[in-house]
Protein backbone atom coordinates (compact mmCIF):
# COMPACT_ATOMS: atom_id res chain seq x y z
CA UNK A 1 0.00 0.00 0.00
CA UNK A 2 1.55 3.63 -0.93
CA UNK A 3 1.11 6.60 0.85
CA UNK A 4 -1.50 7.99 -1.43
CA UNK A 5 -3.72 4.42 -1.23
CA UNK A 6 -3.64 5.13 2.62
CA UNK A 7 -4.89 8.76 2.05
CA UNK A 8 -7.22 8.29 -0.50
CA UNK A 9 -10.55 9.00 1.52
CA UNK A 10 -12.53 6.47 -1.66
CA UNK A 11 -10.24 3.85 -0.26
CA UNK A 12 -12.27 1.72 2.92
CA UNK A 13 -10.52 -1.73 2.76
CA UNK A 14 -8.04 -2.92 4.32
CA UNK A 15 -6.19 -6.97 4.36
CA UNK A 16 -3.16 -8.02 6.48
CA UNK A 17 -1.43 -10.78 6.30
CA UNK A 18 0.29 -12.46 9.43
CA UNK A 19 2.64 -15.10 8.78
CA UNK A 20 2.57 -17.99 11.25
CA UNK A 21 6.93 -17.42 11.52
CA UNK A 22 6.81 -13.84 12.37
CA UNK A 23 5.98 -15.03 15.84
CA UNK A 24 8.47 -14.43 18.74
CA UNK A 25 7.31 -17.29 20.64
CA UNK A 26 9.60 -19.29 21.98
CA UNK A 27 9.24 -22.24 23.92
CA UNK A 28 10.61 -23.96 27.30
CA UNK A 29 13.99 -24.69 25.52
CA UNK A 30 13.80 -21.42 23.96
CA UNK A 31 13.20 -22.97 20.47
CA UNK A 32 11.26 -20.96 18.33
CA UNK A 33 7.33 -21.57 17.99
CA UNK A 34 5.80 -21.09 15.02
CA UNK A 35 1.92 -20.48 14.23
CA UNK A 36 -0.89 -20.60 11.96
CA UNK A 37 -0.86 -17.73 9.61
CA UNK A 38 -3.53 -15.20 10.37
CA UNK A 39 -5.68 -12.76 7.94
CA UNK A 40 -7.26 -9.88 8.80
CA UNK A 41 -10.22 -8.05 6.34
CA UNK A 42 -11.76 -4.97 6.82
CA UNK A 43 -14.09 -3.71 4.57
CA UNK A 44 -15.27 -0.27 5.85
CA UNK A 45 -17.26 1.14 2.44
CA UNK A 46 -20.60 1.29 1.81
CA UNK A 47 -20.35 -1.49 -1.23
CA UNK A 48 -19.57 -5.30 -0.52
CA UNK A 49 -16.23 -5.80 -1.54
CA UNK A 50 -14.36 -9.52 -3.01
CA UNK A 51 -11.10 -10.10 -1.56
CA UNK A 52 -8.39 -12.27 -3.49
CA UNK A 53 -7.20 -15.40 -0.63
CA UNK A 54 -3.00 -15.24 -0.62
CA UNK A 55 -1.50 -18.54 -1.11
CA UNK A 56 0.60 -20.20 1.58
CA UNK A 57 2.43 -22.51 -0.21
CA UNK A 58 1.64 -25.49 1.72
CA UNK A 59 -1.52 -27.74 1.91
CA UNK A 60 -4.26 -26.59 4.05
CA UNK A 61 -6.89 -24.29 3.90
CA UNK A 62 -8.14 -20.92 5.09
CA UNK A 63 -11.14 -21.13 8.01
CA UNK A 64 -13.49 -18.47 9.47
CA UNK A 65 -12.65 -17.47 13.15
CA UNK A 66 -14.80 -14.04 13.26
CA UNK A 67 -16.99 -12.57 10.97
CA UNK A 68 -19.14 -9.41 11.98
CA UNK A 69 -21.62 -9.95 9.17
CA UNK A 70 -22.24 -13.35 10.50
CA UNK A 71 -23.39 -15.38 13.44
CA UNK A 72 -22.65 -18.62 12.24
CA UNK A 73 -18.87 -19.91 10.74
CA UNK A 74 -19.21 -20.17 6.84
CA UNK A 75 -16.90 -22.16 4.64
CA UNK A 76 -14.26 -20.20 2.99
CA UNK A 77 -14.00 -20.91 -0.68
CA UNK A 78 -10.46 -21.01 -1.89
CA UNK A 79 -10.54 -18.50 -4.66
CA UNK A 80 -11.42 -15.64 -2.11
CA UNK A 81 -14.70 -14.14 -0.26
CA UNK A 82 -16.76 -11.33 -0.09
CA UNK A 83 -16.96 -8.88 2.75
CA UNK A 84 -20.26 -6.62 3.16
CA UNK A 85 -20.17 -3.29 4.00
CA UNK A 86 -18.77 -2.58 7.30
CA UNK A 87 -17.95 -5.66 8.01
CA UNK A 88 -14.40 -7.46 9.67
CA UNK A 89 -13.37 -11.36 9.04
CA UNK A 90 -10.57 -13.07 10.82
CA UNK A 91 -9.60 -16.14 9.05
CA UNK A 92 -6.99 -18.39 9.78
CA UNK A 93 -4.67 -21.19 7.82
CA UNK A 94 -4.68 -24.67 9.11
CA UNK A 95 -2.44 -26.62 7.33
CA UNK A 96 -3.59 -29.83 6.90
CA UNK A 97 -1.15 -32.94 8.47
CA UNK A 98 0.80 -35.14 6.11
CA UNK A 99 -0.87 -38.78 5.48
CA UNK A 100 0.78 -41.14 8.21
CA UNK A 101 3.44 -43.67 7.14
CA UNK A 102 2.63 -47.06 7.10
Amino acid sequence: MTPADWEDPANHLLGMLIRGEASDETDQRGRRLNGDPILLLLNGGGRTKSFALPAIGRPGAWTQLIDTAHQAPRPVQEDGLSLVPHSLVLLRYESTPPPALR
